[in-house]
């Protein structure tokens, strides 16, 4: 269980209040103060339809100052009815608090994804079919491979402690990353999953996703094979992903020994799927408790 602080319970509780303007500050700050760069890497993908096709995938890299080495976070963004913007993912709020933790952050925009969606007969590796015929699993297998790809590509990097590795994701790309803990990569020591979940449609379905059944028991699959300690968060009100199908996920999870927090938060604004991106004053405690038992706390 997460342990309590006094900075975790104000941010938790008070922070809309006491902490709120302390914590926007924060979260204001530009990633300019930190080393960015962008990189074309290599990736091999797997689609539903059997067809194995290589790509480039563009990877945004932040690296804080000093000569290392630094544990690696992977940050996984999610899957908006717009996939071509932002044309390059960086994840400024995640990003900007890892990196002041002492991390080099990577941030894959997968293919399909960014710059990538606008090409002539891009590829979408993502799509799932129709919200009554979704494969899911094979939708999926894409963005494990990305997510794969980048982790080695940080095994490359003289700065870079290969062997301490963090993946956070958000919605989809929250449950990407639970489906990548499933294969048990080498040197990964925990994952954060934020709203994770696919097929979600505020507007038609507000809360319930297409055939959230198939979702269960995708996360059934995925929890007899993790075994990396995780910290899942939901918000009460996400139009995405209600606090039902959600439960529902975590309980299909943790029955095959799979170890994962999960914590139902407040709602949040209008919609609490937008809360890792908007809502650091609430989450930056939980993520300290969370990389100090991981021994991933480098930084005050």
């Amino acid at each position: 269980m997460l342990r309590s602080t006094a900075r975790g319970a104000c941010r938790l509780l008070l922070g809309l209040f006491l902490c709120g303007s302390a914590a926007h500050a924060e979260a204001a700050e530009p990633l300019s103060r930190f080393e960015e760069s962008v990189v074309d890497l290599p990736v091999t993908l797997h689609l539903r339809n059997e067809r194995i096709v290589e790509r480039k995938m563009v990877l945004t890299r932040f690296k804080p100052p000093g000569p290392g080495p630094f544990p690696v976070a992977i940050v996984n963004h999610g899957r908006s009815s717009n996939r071509s913007t932002p044309n390059r993912q960086r994840m400024p709020s995640m990003s900007n608090y890892l990196l002041k933790k002492g991390f080099v952050v990577l941030v894959p925009t997968r293919i399909g994804y960014g710059d990538s969606a606008m090409l002539e007969n891009s590829l979408d590796p993502e799509s799932s079919g129709p919200c009554t015929q979704r494969d899911y699993l094979g939708a999926l297998r894409p963005a494990v491979e990305q997510i794969a790809a980048t982790q080695a590509y940080a095994a490359t990097l003289d700065y870079a402690d290969a062997r301490r590795v963090l993946v956070v994701g958000q919605s989809v790309g929250g449950i990407a990353t639970v489906a990548y803990a499933a294969t048990r990569p080498e040197n990964l020591l925990g994952y954060v999953n934020f709203a994770g979940g696919a097929g979600g449609d505020p507007i038609l379905r507000p809360g319930r996703p297409c055939q959230p059944e198939l979702l269960t028991a995708a996360y059934a699959q995925f929890g007899r094979e993790a075994r990396q300690p995780g910290l899942w968060i939901y918000t009460r009100n996400d139009q995405y992903f209600g606090p039902n199908v959600s439960t529902a996920w975590h309980q299909a999870f943790i029955a095959g020994g799979a170890a994962a927090q999960w914590l139902l938060l407040p709602a949040f604004n209008e919609d609490g799927h937008s809360l890792m991106a908007e809502g650091g004053f609430i989450w930056h405690g939980l993520l300290d408790d969370f990389l100090a038992q991981l021994g991933l706390a480098t930084k005050p």
